[in-house]
């Protein structure tokens, strides 16, 4: 599996000047995290998922959480674990290419007793995702849970804690929070990625984001993104991947800010027409976050509509002016200094932009390159990144 191997080996060819690589089969957990791009929320209570997860995997998502918590009601999820269990049967036995699959059920005890309950687990089953992980509560038994899951498959299944708890939002408690928080999956070595429940965090004050903002522009949920960011990604050789919060919009409703997407790039493709589309649709926004989650350190993000995975991919592909510049950095990087970028345009310092140069070359290989005048729009356009923009 890799990054848009759905594509024609012509277009990638025409797309790519180094291709983006396959997932090993030795990847660490951390490795994978880094691979699974725009990770798409399907709700447990769709009475197609197999079907659903095979089509998205088609058009290119290569990661997918089935939903047993937030998607279901109290009175649905008293159901969940037969349910999920039944699930993993029919994936199990199903012969369609699928992506890799992570279950969300609401506690850890759901996890061990649908592994139980469950008469075959899909190969592409890679994990769970723990919602409102907590160090002093839900976190250890979760990691145990973990431990106990892997033993009873017979290989290793990878973890995505996902922090949205008021003890996270509220500063007198956060510091304390995230240093354990750190201490506890530190000790793991099963974690994938640390996600951040950005929407919880944001319901902790009574706010939420409009369709024209970015969760940025929330300022109570950016101090803690940036909090968590300092905790898991330092240093550099033992960082956990923090992916971009959910994007949970895929309709524009009424626009008050004006389009964040400048039209000059699309002009130049002669294809104005799917600017239109982005922002009728809300994805221009979408489009502002996903720089902004890359700008602050973030691997991937949370989505919740197909036509947001190709978007997601599109804009963490390298460009050959970042790649160049990594290049140059890294080569440099047994005697320091400064010198101008390949490009001719920028100052590259090599030991305050090394860990930098690391990072993108690391994004290089997860998402690949693009060839020298290729651009996000011709992405979008050739990989068919807003197949679902209009549904």
């Amino acid at each position: 599996m890799r990054h848009f191997d759905h594509l024609s080996d012509n277009v990638r060819d025409v797309l790519f000047g180094h291709q983006p690589e396959h997932v090993a089969d030795d990847a660490t957990p951390a490795e994978i995290g880094s691979w699974l791009g725009a990770t798409l929320y399907v709700p447990a209570g769709r009475p197609t998922v197999v079907e659903d997860l095979a089509r998205r995997r088609r058009e290119g998502a290569l990661a997918a959480v089935i939903d047993f918590e937030d998607s279901m009601t109290d009175s649905d999820a008293v159901d969940a674990r037969p349910r999920a269990a039944r699930l993993l049967a029919e994936l199990a036995h199903s012969h369609e290419d699928l992506p890799f699959i992570f279950l969300r059920l609401r506690r850890p005890s759901d996890i061990a007793a649908t592994l139980e309950l469950a008469d075959a687990v899909p190969g592409r089953l890679a994990g769970f995702v723990f919602p409102k992980f907590d160090p002093a509560t839900t976190g250890p038994e979760a990691l145990e849970v973990l431990a106990s899951s892997s033993a009873l498959v017979g290989r290793r299944l990878v973890g995505m804690p996902i922090l949205e708890s008021a003890a996270l939002a509220q500063i007198e408690t956060r510091r304390e929070f995230l240093t354990a928080t750190s201490a506890l999956v530190a000790g793991s070595n099963s974690i994938a990625c640390i996600r951040i429940g950005a929407a919880d965090i944001a319901g902790v004050f009574g706010l939420r984001r409009t369709s024209d903002t970015t969760i940025y522009d929330i300022k109570v949920v950016a101090d803690v993104i940036a909090d968590v960011v300092n905790t898991f990604v330092r240093p550099l050789s033992s960082a956990i991947p923090v992916s971009g919060p959910v994007w949970e919009h895929f309709v524009q409703a009424g626009r008050i800010l004006k389009p964040q997407l400048r039209a000059t790039p699309f002009v130049e493709h002669a294809a104005s027409g799917i600017r239109e589309a982005m922002v009728r649709t809300g994805l221009d926004s979408l489009l502002s976050e996903i720089n902004l989650d890359r700008l602050n350190g973030l691997w991937g993000k949370t989505v919740i509509h197909p036509s947001h995975v190709g978007v997601v991919h599109a804009l963490s592909v390298v460009s050959d002016e970042e790649f160049q510049d990594a290049v140059s950095i890294v080569a440099r990087e047994s005697d320091g200094g400064a010198h101008a970028s390949p490009a001719g345009n920028k100052m590259n310092e090599v030991r305050p932009h090394l860990s930098w140069a690391r990072n993108t070359l690391r994004r290089a290989r997860v998402f690949g390159v693009a060839r020298a005048g290729v651009d996000f729009v011709d992405f979008l356009l050739e990989a068919g990144a807003l197949a679902g923009a209009a549904r």
